[in-house]
């Protein structure tokens, strides 16, 4: 399982579980 984190526009963070 990879766990990715991503930054969004707004300088939020979503991570996901893939």
């Amino acid at each position: 399982m990879v766990k990715q984190t991503v930054k969004l526009w707004d300088g939020h963070y979503y991570v996901s579980f893939c």
